[in-house]
């Protein structure tokens, strides 16, 4: 019933993820599926395999935001291969990468991070991210909303739902919440 090892980040592109037995590309059918293949080092590889306790990849593939063990987020540009900021994010449990900078959810508190590691807090009693890729908008459920925020981290709109949500996600036309004990709700967009 607990997990033999856990996967702190799944790159988008290439896809592949970091596993107990290093990276895995998935899909490539040179490699049998489970493969480790050794990938170009980079300085922001060595960071998701020493201090990544959570990590997210931007949509373009420009950006990650790396969560640590010892309760800071680190953005990284991925193609310069350099930390561009750091801020304290005690307790992460979630982060999701924007092409403008990072969301992190940690105590109840969701925070968005800009590429100097300025931190703003969002909502408090918040309880579940989700970040909408194509659209570059951010989902968080706080209280008994379900909130919309843009790429800048700016809200745009919000819908009611009930409290305790723990999963958050659009599947069109719905935004999908689930709960603790199992329960799912679509809330019509």
């Amino acid at each position: 019933g607990t997990p033999v090892w856990r996967a702190p980040l799944l790159r988008p592109a290439p896809l592949e993820l970091l596993t107990h037995e290093g990276w895995i590309r998935l899909g490539d059918r040179r490699l049998p599926v489970g493969s480790a293949r050794q990938p170009t080092r980079a300085r922001w590889r060595t960071a998701v395999e020493q201090t990544a306790r959570v990590a997210a990849q931007s949509s373009d593939g420009r950006l990650l935001c790396l969560g640590t063990h010892g309760g800071t987020i680190q953005i990284w540009d991925l193609i310069g291969d350099r930390l561009l900021a750091s801020a304290e994010a005690p307790r992460l449990t979630q982060v999701v990468a924007l092409t403008q900078g990072c969301v992190s959810l940690g105590r109840g508190i969701a925070s968005y991070h800009d590429l100097t590691g300025r931190t703003r807090i969002l909502h408090q009693e918040a309880t579940a991210l989700a970040g909408e890729p194509h659209a570059e908008e951010l989902l968080i459920a706080a209280g008994r909303n379900v909130w919309v925020h843009g790429a800048a981290g700016k809200a745009l709109q919000h819908y009611p739902t009930d409290v305790g949500v723990t999963a958050v996600s659009r599947v069109e036309p719905w935004i999908v919440v689930g709960f603790n004990d199992g329960n799912l709700e679509l809330i019509p967009i």
